[in-house]
């Protein structure tokens, strides 16, 4: 996404016109919302002052392309300007230039980022450095390679900085990204001029930027296949720039602790598809193979099926297969592991933990091993605890993790309580935040939706064997998966002959996914090469992705009188998250207050559809079993489309 992209010469035009603030301001109502006074402020000092003074400069090629605004996909941030032409050697070529109105500011405590005079000191910025490097290493890395056809380079510009006795922005720790990333200060402006002269030899007309925009995809590396690399220590696969920094970040916390012997605990949120069990899996790597990490370093979740996926990406008994098996374990493990402890402890899914830890040991024994939150186990036990939290996507009435409770901990057991800020960008749908609010909106999740466009790959299919048809010819590498509500029994649970069926839908007799072992081996619906022709659930897909996703939308959610309707008693008995055992249990609970379990099964049947519709990273089918809703959908796709 770009807001504003001209030539130098119409760049430089619009603003001598003053019709550059309102170009931006309008482009911005239009692809983002609501307009901040803030960012017209800073275009204002930096695009229209500062920035104008430098490309007014008669020594900088004219013709050259001028982005401002530009978002990467798989980015939350935007890069304030980029510059394309063409080098010396005639290659096409960008600059990236990071624009900072700093004044004064100092290095944390921890030294992992800066604090401005005036801000709070859990207010962290990252060096501006550093912040156009990644920025630029991520967009190299989201451009396939066949169509690297470009140079990259990146600067920052902090055109109100005056350095006065020790620079902290000079500190030793930044010097890789400085030295690949030069800044400039108030007093540079000759210097940035004679930087930009040295990239362009001539101007492309915007050329560069239009390649740009057409071949950087953004990041589609499977999970699978990262998580390969990454216990190999082979590929390059980098985080996008707001996701190293919560990893760095939580690498920052890992050393305080290992240097002051204090406990700490860390909340990342994020919604769906913005990346969550990446940033768990790698902070949890970069910390397992430091020196000074003496001590466990642990994965939690309490669903299985991204820990199968994780472990089945490699042959049983292997070296990394075994070393994932001590690495990863269920929310569970400190309630059942009571003398267990480890150096860092990172808990995917946060909000699937439960208020007890119960379960059978390997003798078929039915123990109760804590009547504690498991927030309550995973503090106490770990140096550093670290919560990956989305509290719209409990998807049971025994979930029980929530912010409040992860706080209540840290005080509890003396650690020091960390909120990060909040991961934002979208490496599914497309790269697509505007399709995931327009789910948020449509399920009735999240307020607003209406008038939010998109390019994501939706449709609504009527017709259930052309639903299965296209998703059938979707599925050409494995990575197209069927996926549905939970409104038929499991019958063909533990059957080996693979001869009895679960759906019937359509004039067609489905299975849910196969729960078998192939010899010591469990079978993993969304690595196996034949699952596609089974459907699977929440339990099966939670915190998983694939290419396309098909969503049978089942009995417990209908359009009836203009709204959407939840209904509980579609829903199979064989559920264990709403069935009813588990709405006695949550009743015994909560003082039978049967309205808050109404509206609690009501969430949980929206939040389990949201979950489902976002599993697709390039486009998403829907089957409606209630027609009412289908054509309700269909009407609200082709909104989204207009």
């Amino acid at each position: 996404m770009i807001l504003y992209k001209e030539t130098k010469e119409t760049y430089l035009s619009d603003i001598a016109a003053n019709r550059f603030i309102q170009k931006l301001s309008d482009a911005y109502t239009k692809k983002i919302g609501e307009l901040n006074p803030k960012e017209v402020q800073s275009w204002e000092n930096s695009d229209a002052d500062h920035m104008y003074r430098i490309l007014s400069d008669p020594r900088i090629p004219e013709n050259l392309g001028v982005a401002v605004e530009y978002r990467a996909p798989g980015c939350a941030g935007r890069i304030d300007m980029a510059l394309s032409g063409r080098g010396a050697d005639g290659r096409r070529k960008l600059v990236f230039i990071e624009l900072k109105q700093w004044t004064g500011l100092h290095m944390s405590a921890e030294r992992d980022g800066y604090i401005l005079d005036g801000d709070d000191e859990y207010h962290l910025r990252d060096h501006p450095a550093k912040q156009v490097y990644q920025y630029r290493e991520w967009v190299r890395m989201s451009t396939p390679e066949e169509d690297r056809a470009f140079d990259l380079e990146g600067c920052a510009y902090l055109h109100n900085y005056e350095a006065a006795g020790q620079d902290d922005l000079r500190a030793e720790e930044y010097r890789e990204y400085r030295d690949a990333c030069p800044m400039f200060y108030k007093a540079d402006r000759e210097e940035l001029i004679s930087y930009l002269c040295r990239c362009f030899s001539e101007g492309d007309g915007g050329e560069g930027i239009e390649y740009l925009e057409e071949h950087c995809t953004g990041s589609s590396v499977e999970m699978r296949n990262w998580i390969n690399d990454i216990v190999r220590e082979a590929g390059d696969h980098p985080l996008s720039p707001e996701q190293q920094n919560i990893a760095d970040r939580i690498s920052a916390v890992v050393d305080k602790s290992v240097e002051d012997h204090e406990k700490y605990t860390v909340i990342v949120k994020g919604g769906p598809g913005t990346g969550k069990s990446v940033v768990a899996i790698k902070s949890l790597f970069m910390n397992y193979r430091k020196a000074n990490v003496h001590g466990r370093c642990l994965y939690l979740s309490k669903n299985a099926a991204p820990r199968d996926v994780f472990m089945g990406a490699f042959q049983y008994g292997s070296q990394q297969y075994n070393m994932l098996r001590n690495i990863m374990n269920d929310s569970g493990f400190f309630a059942r592991e009571a003398t267990a402890a480890s150096i860092l402890t990172v808990v995917d899914e946060s909000q699937r933990v439960m208020d007890s830890t119960n379960g059978r040991d390997r003798n078929g024994q039915w123990h109760v091993y804590s009547n504690d939150n498991q927030i309550d186990n995973i503090v106490e036990h770990a140096g550093v605890s670290v919560f990956f939290i989305d509290e719209k996507q409990t998807v049971s009435l025994a979930d029980a993790g929530t912010i409040d409770k992860i706080r209540a901990a840290s005080r509890r057991y003396h650690s020091h309580l960390i909120e990060l800020p909040e991961l934002k960008a979208q490496f599914r749908c497309g790269g697509s935040t505007e399709y995931v609010e327009w789910v948020d909106s449509v399920l009735g999740v999240a307020d607003g939706g209406r008038g939010i466009h998109s390019d994501y790959d939706i449709e609504v299919v009527q017709d259930f064997a052309v639903f299965r048809q296209e998703m059938r010819g979707l599925n050409t590498d494995n990575n197209a998966r069927i996926v549905a509500g939970y409104c038929w029994p499991w019958t063909s649970r533990t059957d080996v002959t693979e001869r009895l069926t679960d759906i019937p839908i359509g004039g067609m007799n489905l299975r849910w996914n196969n729960d078998t072992w192939l010899g010591r081996r469990k079978r993993v619906w969304a690595l196996d090469a034949g699952a596609f022709e089974q459907v699977g659930c929440i339990h099966t897909c939670q915190g998983l992705e694939f290419d396309y996703i098909g969503v049978i939308i089942g009995g417990d959610l209908r359009y009836e009188g203009g709204q959407l309707i939840t209904d509980h008693t579609k829903k199979a008995e064989d559920d264990f998250t709403t069935n009813s055992r588990a709405r006695s249990n949550y009743l015994r609970a909560n003082g039978n207050d049967t309205r808050k379990l109404e509206r609690e099964l009501d969430r949980i049947i929206r939040n389990t559809y949201r979950i489902l519709l976002t599993r697709g990273m390039k486009g998403c089918r829907i089957y409606c079993v209630d027609p009412a809703l289908g054509e309700y959908l269909r009407q609200r796709v082709d909104e989204l489309r207009r």
